[in-house]
Parts: structure tokens; C-alpha cells; sequence
């Protein structure tokens, strides 16, 4: 196995509030180019659907496969149930493999999931100033 990485929430939180507006809009224009790809592209067909599992006491998981010609994935993501110490949270993880489905990392869900939503707010105003 080549390199492995594993990062927690505050590695990286560190890693994105340290970016250079460079390294920002680099990131941004790549989220954007995978939307298109996937919108308006041909990624769709090979994105397998997301599972999703309701549990009785009231805990959601959902299990988010994705595919590229590059890497495979899964984002698995919790909703504690409303009488766990951690409810109202969202938690999960990203595990990441290269196309030879060699492992190449593991990230929490958290910091990545709320980074991405935020740029994610960006995209309407792109499209437009783009299209």
C-alpha cells in the first residue's frame, strides 16, 4: 500500500483556514468542474445511488458511494438518535481509494462536509458570471 492518510476534523480545519486565496479558488473551480461534470456531464451514469438506513430509535445513516476515473469512494454519514448524548450532530467519515482500489485515505466528514456547502453557495453565482 502507498501512502495512507488519515485527518480528523482539526487537521483538517487547520488545512482548509490556512489555504491562500490561490489555493481557495483552485479548490473552488474544482468542486464547480465536478458539478458540471456530474450535472451536466457524463458522470452521472457511473455515480452509484446512496444508501440510506432509518433506525428505529430514530439514528439516519446515509452511505454516499462516488466513482471517477481517478478514485472511488464513500462518504458515510450519522444522525445520532435524538436521545444520544450526540444528537443533533452530523457525523461521519470519507474514505478515498485510488482507481486500482488501493486505499489512500480516511478523513472526518464534519469540517470537509461544511466547507464543501459553503462553496457549494457559491455555484449559482459562477454560473452565471460563466455561462
Amino acid at each position: 500500500m502507498g501512502k495512507f492518510l488519515v485527518l480528523g476534523d482539526s487537521d483538517i480545519h487547520d488545512i482548509l483556514i490556512n489555504l491562500s486565496t490561490t489555493e481557495i479558488l483552485t479548490f473552488r473551480d474544482a468542486l464547480l468542474q465536478c458539478l458540471r461534470d456530474y450535472s451536466i456531464g457524463a458522470e452521472r451514469e457511473y455515480q452509484p445511488a446512496p444508501g440510506v438506513i432509518n433506525r428505529p430509535e430514530g439514528q439516519k445513516c446515509l452511505f454516499r458511494p462516488f466513482t471517477s476515473s481517478d478514485s472511488i469512494g464513500t462518504k458515510i454519514i450519522i444522525t445520532p438518535a435524538p436521545t444520544s448524548k450526540a444528537a443533533g450532530a452530523l457525523r461521519g467519515i470519507v474514505t478515498m481509494c485510488d482507481a486500482d482500489g488501493t486505499p489512500s485515505g480516511i478523513l472526518n466528514a464534519e469540517e470537509v462536509t461544511g466547507y464543501r456547502t459553503a462553496l457549494i453557495a457559491l455555484v449559482p453565482c459562477l454560473w452565471r458570471r460563466y455561462s
